[in-house]
């Protein structure tokens, strides 16, 4: 393994402040999201009476549970930030949108794996690193707000959670190898990771989908068992292995 390839890559997302980006991103929401949980019912009491907000609704509002706090940090998560993961996994892996950039690199790598497994590994390490600080701040505010999270079980979510942004990634680098641009990258690996949501929602395929991981964040803290997403973390290694596989043939068939 050519380790100066993944400090590059390293030094590249440091340098454009992709990784503090995606650090402070997660952070935020995890940081948030407890707060807003903790302050929403008491936030639509104090409008009760001004005009188009109904009365009651604070009423009707769940009591904020540590768990539900978690929760609405995976929420965010779930939409935001797998958008903001696959957005920084383009800019890394898709090359081929310009001539000039795609030979630059190409011409300085010995073969299609050296291209893309640095360019997969480090956002995706960035990403779960990201993400697991997120939780640990949500954790962190849940505790102060609310009430105790066993912080062991969080991180065990974060850990699912973050199988299933790795797999993300390496959707982005099969899309990558064959959409070329940054701009249809995205755009094919969000349909893609979509296309699986509702794919999951089938019975036969709900516990081995990729996508149940994120339901592991809250379920563990809320004393779900480990093995109930055992099969979904299988799936979803042996996937991300398949993909990343199809990725390196596809960038090494493409033309410059």
């Amino acid at each position: 393994m050519n380790t100066a390839l993944y400090r590059n890559e390293i030094r590249r997302m440091t340098r454009t402040h992709t990784l503090a980006g995606l650090m402070a991103f997660f952070v935020f929401f995890g940081a948030a999201s407890p707060v807003l949980v903790f302050l929403l019912p008491d936030l639509l009491a104090a409008m009760e009476g001004v005009e188009g907000v109904q009365t009651g609704m604070a009423d009707l509002m769940p009591e904020a549970t540590p768990v539900a706090a978690l929760g609405s940090y995976v929420e965010n998560a779930q939409i935001l930030g797998v958008l903001f993961v696959l957005l920084v996994a383009a800019g890394a892996l898709a090359l081929d949108g310009s001539v000039g950039r795609s030979t630059f690199y190409r011409v300085r790598v010995p073969g299609p794996a050296a291209l893309v497994l640095p360019r997969f590994a480090v956002p995706a390490m960035a990403a779960v690193a990201a993400y697991t600080a997120g939780a640990v701040a949500a954790w962190a505010t849940t505790l102060l707000l609310i009430g105790e999270l066993p912080l062991g079980a969080t991180l065990a979510g974060a850990l699912f959670t973050g199988l299933f942004l790795v797999f993300a990634v390496a959707v982005t680098a099969l899309v990558a190898g064959r959409a070329g641009g940054l701009l249809p990258t995205v755009g094919f690996s969000v349909a893609a990771l979509v296309l699986l949501v509702l794919l999951g929602q089938l019975p036969v395929v709900g516990e081995w989908s990729p996508t149940t991981l994120f339901a592991a964040q809250a379920a563990l803290p809320d004393g779900a068992p480990v093995t109930d997403f055992l099969p979904a973390a299988v799936s979803t290694l042996v996937g991300t292995a398949a993909l990343l596989a199809l990725a390196v043939r596809g960038f090494g068939a493409r033309e410059v």
